[in-house]
């Protein structure tokens, strides 16, 4: 299990600064597949974004598929944090935000109609062959 967790006594009174602190959100440990559900603004994304960023400043095993577009306020947030590791991060781990689901999913489904125009284009081909071909054979 990991443990991430957000360092007591400081100044936390700037923006990702006091999301967790109101709710008294001080320690995660984490299974093998750990979800953060929420509402919109609750904070699940930038939670993800602060335990990715502080891991990966140590050691780059956690990879995104977009760039984190942050700011100073982001990088000074995350030198306050600190993590402990009892077994260490599966190299491929991935941050997987609900957006990259549905990317991936609209993608899936460009690629299913590309397909799916093809199909309809070779049997549209094959029954011009075939009339052309009676066409011959009568």
């Amino acid at each position: 299990m990991e443990k991430f967790e957000l360092l007591d006594n400081e100044d936390w009174s700037g923006y990702s600064f006091h999301i967790f602190l109101e709710k008294e959100f001080f320690e995660i440990e984490f299974a093998p597949i750990t979800i953060f559900y929420g509402d919109n603004g609750s904070g699940k994304s930038t939670l993800l974004n602060i335990i990715t960023e502080t891991i990966n400043k140590d050691k780059k095993v956690i990879s995104r598929r977009k760039p984190l577009v942050k700011s100073d306020y982001f990088d000074m947030y995350t030198t306050k944090c600190k993590y402990y590791l009892e077994n260490n991060i599966p190299l491929g781990s991935k941050i997987i935000f609900s957006e990259d689901i549905f990317e991936n999913i609209l993608s899936k489904r460009i690629e299913n109609q590309e397909k799916n125009n093809q199909r309809k284009e070779l049997e549209k081909q094959y029954m011009q062959y075939n009339i052309i071909l009676l066409t011959i054979l009568l």
